[in-house]
């Protein structure tokens, strides 16, 4: 089996939730075939991304220019023409509708078409835009998406609710759309660390109560994320347990240390940040798609409170595996109750990774992509 992997923005060798859930899809299609990649050229060539782009078969760079919409760009039809020229690929996955509808025409007959859909891209944007901006633009985004959709041999959707929405929206059959939701391999495999050591090694302090967060900066939801932390949440918690200090990690994050709040910027070891951790929070304000950090903090057992738009798409009991917090003050209430009963928060990490492991796991994933490609007759 040949596979082509249409990266439209070489999110597979990124460290956030989009290229985490692309290069664990290409980890576990390598071991049943080969998997080539169209990417494009402007990515920084990291140790992380020549182990990533290491897998694959052929590697299609392509040129991109500013203000042209990617679908539109030149070098990139002719670089997926040249791949499918070199060679006969049984499945061509998309990811993101904006690049992907010219493609869709030029793909030949006998490939079949995945649309790995990250998000409900049309509802995820109208949320995103001014009122005046998506009266101009939401039509163009309900078309794009609803074309890919509707073209695709198959939908790799990343949660329940986005694949009810695809449905409703786009009429398309429910058998068509497959959810997948995927855990990194390591982070259910590698022992942890003893949180002092943890602690050690990102010049924390040892004698706190941790609450972390991390995202890329770049994404909104996780921008305003952290300003909540930051001018609500923190200032409640100073004022009511000054041994609790928040950890605040990711792309782009800028680093500073003020009051109870820590912020250290990138981290390229993501579980030893979460072994030197107490509980985690996820004070998102926008939904979408499937909070992959959740997906991290599961895995490893770390007791969470979040918004119920940080938990879209994952089917959790709030009280047993989260707990969900509507408001900055309950935010602060919860923090503080898991903080002084170590048992609850115990008991909220242990139903949280047996969930995890149930349902995020390498192995439950490998299920859903087998159960994919035999609906498509090319395993």
């Amino acid at each position: 089996m040949k596979v082509l992997l249409v990266s439209t923005l070489g999110q597979v060798v990124l460290p956030n939730g989009t290229g985490s859930t692309e290069s664990q899809l290409v980890n576990i299609m390598c071991q049943m075939g080969e998997v080539s990649l169209m990417i494009p050229k402007r990515m920084e060539a990291t140790e992380e991304s020549k182990v990533i782009l290491g897998k694959f078969k052929s590697i299609y760079p392509f040129k991109t220019v500013l203000r042209i919409p990617l679908g539109f760009q030149p070098d990139y039809i002719r670089t997926f023409m040249r791949a499918i020229r070199d060679q006969h690929f049984d499945i061509i996955i998309y990811s993101f509708s904006f690049g992907d509808f010219p493609l869709v025409l030029l793909t030949p007959r006998y490939s079949k078409l995945i649309y790995l859909a990250h998000i409900f891209e049309y509802e995820f944007l109208r949320k995103m835009s001014s009122k005046g901006s998506w009266l101009f633009i939401g039509g163009i985004y309900w078309i794009r998406e609803k074309l890919i959709c509707r073209l695709s041999d198959q939908i790799i959707s990343v949660s329940d609710d986005d694949r009810k929405n695809i449905n409703e929206k786009y009429g398309v059959l429910p058998s068509k759309i497959a959810v997948l939701q995927l855990g990194k391999e390591y982070f259910f495999r590698r022992e942890p660390v003893r949180k002092d050591k943890a602690r050690e090694s990102l010049n924390l302090p040892v004698d706190k109560k941790l609450v972390i967060f991390h995202g890329s900066y770049g994404h909104p939801p996780n921008k305003t994320a952290i300003k909540r932390i930051i001018e609500n949440i923190a200032p409640i918690i100073a004022k009511r347990n000054p041994n609790i200090e928040f950890v605040i990690a990711g792309l782009d994050v800028q680093t500073f240390s003020e009051g109870n709040v820590r912020s250290i910027g990138f981290v390229d070891d993501l579980l030893m940040l979460m072994d030197a951790a107490d509980l985690a929070i996820i004070p998102v304000e926008i939904g979408g798609g499937l909070r992959v950090k959740m997906i991290d903090y599961m895995s490893r057992g770390l007791p969470v409170i979040a918004t119920k738009e940080g938990m879209e798409g994952i089917n959790y009991t709030d009280g047993g595996d989260v707990l969900i917090a509507d408001d900055d003050e309950d935010f602060a209430n919860k923090i503080l109750k898991l903080i002084d009963n170590p048992n609850t928060a115990a008991s909220i990490g242990k139903s949280a990774k047996e969930y995890a492991m149930k349902n995020f796991s390498p192995e439950a994933a490998r299920t859903t992509i087998e159960s994919v490609l035999k609906n498509l007759s090319v395993l």
